[in-house]
């Protein structure tokens, strides 16, 4: 084995956070949750798990919650990204991001993490991180009882083809397309496969956050 197998390996972050939360009738990433917000408790758990830099997309001008969303991600932690328009989706925000990279050059893998990753936990993310280590070619995703969640580890090599996607597709679509390089980690805690999508999801994470802190 040579010294270069044991170098650390550059992981960036990037956390879309540009999403309207139109289901919750407003932005769901400001949402208190377990003493902060929804969007900072993915940011530190990024951040703190060794992800770096952590990128945070965030919305155009005109979304009046935006001063907000890039006060709480900067405390915690990430680097923003401004949007200078509205994207048509997920994807389209997470590509933004990766251009976005300044050491793409210097970077090994890119986490992707939905800024409502509940599980995005710092013990996740560095065990992670460490599997990558060992498996840097290959497609890192955490599972609950067999169900795969967030955040996604991707070789830089997979990850810089995001923004050249027909705009059908996915990012769903590249981890089949590789899906002999996906490596699945086991995890005991269904935070790793969640989302807040509803009000009841919301609620449910904040009631639970707020017992780990009782």
């Amino acid at each position: 084995m040579t010294a270069e197998h044991f170098a650390p390996r550059r992981i960036a972050a990037i956390v879309p956070a540009a999403g309207l939360g139109s289901r919750l009738g407003g932005p769901k990433l400001t949402l208190p949750l377990g003493g902060s917000t929804v969007l900072e408790r993915v940011v530190r758990g990024l951040v703190e798990g060794g992800a770096n830099p952590v990128l945070v997309v965030a919305p155009p001008a005109d979304r009046p919650w935006r001063d907000d969303l890039i006060a709480r991600a900067e405390r915690s932690g990430g680097t923003i990204v401004r949007l200078d328009r509205s994207t048509p989706d997920m994807k389209a925000t997470v590509a933004f991001g990766i251009r976005a990279i300044p050491t793409i050059s210097e970077t090994s893998g890119v986490l992707i993490a939905p800024g409502d990753s509940v599980g995005v936990a710092p013990g996740l993310v560095r065990a992670m991180i460490e599997r990558f280590e060992h498996n840097h070619n290959n497609i890192i995703i955490p599972t609950y009882k067999q169900k795969r969640g967030h955040p996604l580890l991707l070789p830089v090599s997979i990850a810089v083809l995001i923004p050249a996607l027909a705009e059908d597709r996915g990012i769903d679509s590249l981890v089949r397309r590789f899906e002999d390089r996906v490596i699945e980690l086991a995890w005991n805690d269904a935070a790793a496969v969640a989302d807040i999508d509803t009000r009841e999801d919301y609620e449910f994470w904040r009631d639970r956050a707020k017992e780990s802190l009782d």
